[in-house]
């Protein structure tokens, strides 16, 4: 064959074999272009100047060139179709092979096409069909898919039909093809490679790892007990106007022998303006080698403004399958490429609610941009073996529904316990990802096992842990880590939240912004100068941040509320509103709102005596906590008979979880020895969000003697009650009593 080229021949075997990846050629800029001319014609005939002759052979590597089946890549022979017929003067013309042989006078009688190595460029080919001297065909013929030849009908006067056509080759075969023509005879044809375009490359990585907004290109792994898996793909694009020519790859680090090439990667090559190639990396961690392992691909290109690009890459090998075995969240965190704090760097993280580490605890959430999906990501799962698959569905429901929608599920374990959707980082999974709620949403798994703690059985288990995803650039907006841990009483929980574990994107909780610390001392009120809060009637902040919403709407009396700063009180005139039951008529029920879903909360409010106006209907001085009127527990200084009593009321009224409305007097109202001469009381309420707990407490006279406990409740709604957004506060009334009376508080504080 008459090629004319400067390209050695270890190249051109690599592009006959098709080991070049699409988009690609050997890199040297330097390199000659490549040309073909080669005439078609039987066995032994006359061969043109400058012609290389194909009378039929299959394709060889060898060669770089020959005939293929129609309908795939294998090598076809046609030897027996060429002809040379002596009717004209130019031998390119005399000669033909049929491509679409149907003839009884020798031959084969099977379609065939055509094809030649060539390096991945642009391409200008001419081709000539024809028969000096027979007449009997309709030829069609394409280039690489582009249509070269059609609708020509032979004659004598016209015999033959040539035409040039430009294409673009990135698959390392030049392919001539018949298909549509009948009795097709090809006569030559002329192929020659287009100098490259004279612009700029601009490099551009991508992996499946890039689901994770990693800082920068990562690739992760996973395997267990050095368990050979397939490699991983880095995808290597050419986003320039320019070759980009790739001249080196290279893996160093800690753990860089736990890292290979994948066998037949060529160690430099050239990517073609607008395409792509894969480069296959392998995680090869040895017996006795760490956990975590980590190293850095390096490729080096002639990209002006990237000539050297960094690839991290992260493996995990797990000890063995299952139990304490796997590897601990924090460990599949970092290898995922996050600085995340989970709580704890072992497997259990913790068998509370308390949130660990940097959890945010939150039932519900929402779209931070409601314009696009929200995505529930799969990207590690490591529970036990599950052999009936699809398993572990996943999905989401809207809050107050029983509606599952359901979005992905695993596939089946096939390699022990382990299988492309288990035992594993970026596990194997069939279905979406992506939904659109239209508000507060959950999501679940199994159906039972839910990210609101009131929906998980009797026990109210805590089976998701969310984590902002924070990367060594900073927090990931609006994107969660969501670690879930299986079992229940029946099937016992080993808390270690990496049973399956996914990204949770586009979403925001749906109670907004974390509060502040019970700690801080803006929850500390003793009713002195402060520059926060609601004002009262003199336009003084009082530090209360808020005032608890009524039905009406008109919850905020401004003309009830007088701080007085000199003596450190502040004094509350009731109105004959209430919160019990529907009526939620409550004003001036003042708040603080602060962080309740994290530690064992004390909020306590100092009333100063006498109580003696504490003397008809319901009259009431109290302290209370709870999301909103519906749902609470206060303790108050009630009248009863004429005379202050102590009671606690507790209320709630939540449809799912379900918990009917039951305002209960949970400590019936009862007169306490000392308390119509009492100087000062403390209402105490105790919120226990580990354990959903609530106390109602009381004392007085005293800054240092122990607290009484009155009673204690758990509600149902856990995750409604100790959120990031908690509120307890004071409130006064005179329901049922036809005088307003006035408490004086000396001081209300919300503290760990």
């Amino acid at each position: 064959m008459n090629l004319r080229r400067t390209r050695t021949s270890a190249v051109v075997l690599l592009a006959a074999l098709g080991l070049l990846a699409a988009g690609t050629q050997p890199a040297s800029a330097a390199d000659a272009l490549f040309t073909a001319k080669v005439n078609f014609t039987a066995q032994g005939g006359p061969v043109p100047a400058g012609y290389t002759d194909d009378y039929g052979q299959a394709f060889d590597a060898a060669r770089g060139s020959g005939w293929v089946a129609q309908d795939s890549s294998a090598p076809l022979s046609l030897v027996g179709n060429g002809r040379v017929q002596k009717k004209v003067s130019d031998p390119r013309l005399d000669s033909y092979v049929h491509m679409q042989y149907s003839g009884t006078l020798g031959g084969v009688a099977v379609p065939g096409r055509w094809e030649l190595a060539v390096p991945a460029g642009t391409y200008t080919v001419t081709v000539s069909v024809g028969d000096p001297k027979y007449y009997d065909s309709r030829p069609r013929l394409s280039v690489e898919g582009t249509t070269a030849i059609e609708g020509v009908v032979p004659s004598a006067a016209a015999p033959f039909a040539s035409a040039t056509v430009t294409v673009q080759v990135t698959d390392g075969r030049l392919t001539l093809d018949a298909a549509g023509g009948t009795n097709t005879k090809i006569d030559y044809v002329d192929v020659a490679q287009q100098p490259e375009p004279v612009g700029t490359p601009a490099l551009a990585l991508s992996s499946a790892a890039d689901v994770l907004s990693p800082a920068s290109t990562r690739m992760v792994f996973s395997t267990v007990n050095e368990q050979v898996r397939a490699a991983l793909p880095l995808t290597v694009a050419n986003t320039g106007d320019g070759p980009l020519h790739v001249t080196g790859l290279a893996v160093s680090g800690a753990q860089a022998g736990a890292f290979a090439l994948a066998a037949g990667t060529p160690g430099s090559f050239t990517v073609a303006p607008g395409a792509r190639t894969t480069v296959g990396v392998q995680f090869v961690p040895t017996a006795g080698g760490p956990v975590e392992n980590a190293a850095t691909l390096t490729l080096t290109s002639d990209d002006p403004a990237r000539p050297s690009a960094a690839v991290a890459l992260a493996g995990l090998d797990s000890k063995d399958f299952e139990g304490p075995n796997e590897p601990w969240l924090a460990q599949v965190v970092r290898t995922l490429g996050y600085t995340t704090n989970v709580g704890s760097d072992k497997t259990y993280i913790s068998s509370t609610r308390l949130p660990a580490g940097s959890e945010r605890i939150s039932p519900y959430w929402v779209a931070a941009d409601p314009t696009k999906p929200v995505r529930l990501v799969p990207v590690a799962r490591y529970i036990a073996l599950q052999a009936n698959c699809p398993c572990s569905k996943a999905g989401w429901f809207a809050k107050g529904s029983s509606t599952r929608t359901q979005l992905h599920s695993f596939v089946a374990n096939t390699d022990g316990a382990g299988g492309p959707g288990n035992q594993r980082l970026m596990p194997a999974w069939t279905g979406t990802t992506d939904f659109t709620p239209t508000g507060p949403f959950g999501v679940y798994t199994d159906s039972t096992y839910t990210s609101d703690d009131g929906l998980n059985g009797s026990t109210k288990l805590h089976d998701w842990r969310f984590y902002p995803a924070t990367t060594s650039a900073g927090t990931v907006p609006n994107t969660w880590i969501a670690g879930y841990d299986y079992g229940g009483t029946e099937n016992p929980k080993n808390w270690d939240y990496q049973d399956q574990v996914y990204l949770l994107v586009n979403a925001t909780p749906a109670a907004g912004a974390v509060a502040s610390s019970p700690a801080s001392s803006a929850n500390w009120l003793t009713f002195g100068k402060t520059s926060y809060g609601v004002l009262d009637r003199d336009g003084q902040p009082t530090g209360f941040d808020s005032v608890q919403a009524n039905t009406a709407g008109d919850q905020y009396a401004p003309g009830l509320v007088d701080l007085d700063a000199a003596s450190g009180t502040l004094r509350l005139t009731s109105g004959p509103g209430t919160t019990t039951g529907t009526i939620n008529t409550q004003q001036n029920a003042l708040q603080r709102t602060f962080e309740g879903s994290r530690y064992l909360t004390k909020v306590t409010a100092r009333l100063r005596g006498p109580f003696s106006d504490v003397d008809a209907g319901h009259d009431q001085e109290a302290v209370w906590f709870g999301p909103d009127q519906d749902d609470y527990i206060k303790v108050e200084v009630e009248n009863k008979g004429g005379a202050p009593a102590l009671s606690v009321l507790y209320e709630a009224n939540t449809a799912y979880p379900k918990e009917a409305r039951t305002p209960t007097l949970i400590y019936p109202t009862t007169a306490v020895p000392g308390l119509s001469t009492a100087t000062t009381v403390d209402l105490r309420i105790l919120a226990n969000p580990s354990t959903g707990l609530l106390t109602a407490q009381y004392r007085l006279d005293s800054d240092t003697d122990a607290f009484t406990t009155l009673a204690t409740r758990t509600p149902v709604d856990l995750s409604t009650w100790f959120g990031v957004r908690s509120t307890a506060g004071v409130l006064v009334s005179n329901q049922d009593a036809p005088t307003p009376l006035t408490a004086v508080f000396d001081s209300f504080t919300v503290e760990k």
